[in-house]
């Protein structure tokens, strides 16, 4: 029998963000997600305008958007949301209730890396937020120094061929859900977790293992995760849930109790805006975007500097 988390999960999910552009990292979480809580659905929200990352070299909503749809082509879990869900203003409360109103039957869970999930208790109308849907959080690298090296693997990816190591990196982080389990200060912690949630884990890593497999380019970049090794990843962990615990602390201290958890994923290094310094520098990007995106980018000349 699967492991059900104690944490009851809604089965649709959003993952906002301005995806400028969208690449391996993102789906890679989607797809870790998706394995880890059975997902129905990942709806994608490119933001129209972001109220708190508003940027003059923002490329048009209209070209982000067709690249995640380039990206999630041929995924029946994957959907791109519709262009009314987010006209006008792309605050989150605004989002949310869009979409609650399209799925009215369902809680959401919502799909953050750390950076941005640090930032919940500051968002506008955030109690609301709160009170409205779950959290599945992403480790990122900026944290715990690892930041500094973003793109460090980056040359490792190009040359790295077939790395199983990537389907046991994701085996081994995966054992951590129990970790994230007993840190989440929402969860019944008066029960022991069951045997079967590191089972439940290692099966769900094992299918992003499998989506890996299937895009080699984005199971080349979980590979060159180990090139930062074990032990920083595992800082990044600890630091992501020391994260999520200081954010339901501050929520509490409004009087929302929030419910998260950690996704069993490495900290991928990859970053949306060392993307763009590679095109403007004429580097390839081969390998951190899905082909379609990438011939999308080269098609339009994004991100060029001329």
């Amino acid at each position: 029998m699967r492991y059900a988390p104690a944490c009851k999960y809604g089965k649709n999910s959003y993952f906002g963000g301005t995806f400028d552009p969208v690449h391996w990292g993102h789906l890679l979480v989607a797809q870790a997600a998706v394995s880890q809580f059975r997902l129905d659905r990942v709806i994608w929200m490119p933001d129209r305008v972001s109220p708190h990352k508003s940027r003059p070299d923002l490329a048009a909503f209209e070209i982000r958007r067709e690249m995640v749809a380039l990206a999630i082509a041929g995924r029946s879990d994957f959907l791109l949301a519709p262009l009314a869900a987010n006209a006008g203003s792309s605050f989150a409360i605004d989002t949310l209730l869009y979409l609650q109103n399209l799925y009215p039957d369902d809680r959401y869970c919502w799909i953050a890396g750390a950076d941005a999930f640090q930032t919940l208790p500051k968002w506008h109308r955030c109690a609301e937020i709160g009170n409205l849907c779950d959290w599945l959080v992403a480790p990122r690298p900026s944290f715990s120094g690892v930041g500094n090296e973003e793109f460090s693997a980056v040359g490792a990816v190009e040359d790295s061929g077939d790395r199983p190591e990537a389907r046991e990196l994701l085996a081994e982080f995966a054992g951590d859900r129990a970790v994230s389990y007993h840190n989440n200060p929402v969860c019944d912690r008066s029960r022991p977790v069951p045997a079967e949630a590191t089972e439940f884990s290692i099966e769900s890593a094992a299918e992003s293992a499998v989506f890996a497999d299937q895009n080699p380019a984005a199971g080349e970049l979980c590979a060159s995760s180990i090139d930062a090794s074990y032990l920083r990843q595992r800082e990044v962990l600890l630091a992501t849930n020391a994260i999520c615990r200081r954010v339901a602390a501050r929520m509490a201290g409004k009087s929302v109790q929030i419910k998260w958890e950690v996704l069993a994923i490495p900290a991928i290094p990859i970053a949306s805006s060392s993307i763009r310094r590679y095109c403007a520098e004429g580097r390839s990007i081969g390998c951190l975007v899905p082909e379609a995106v990438s011939n999308y980018i080269a098609a339009h000349r994004l991100y060029r500097k001329t």
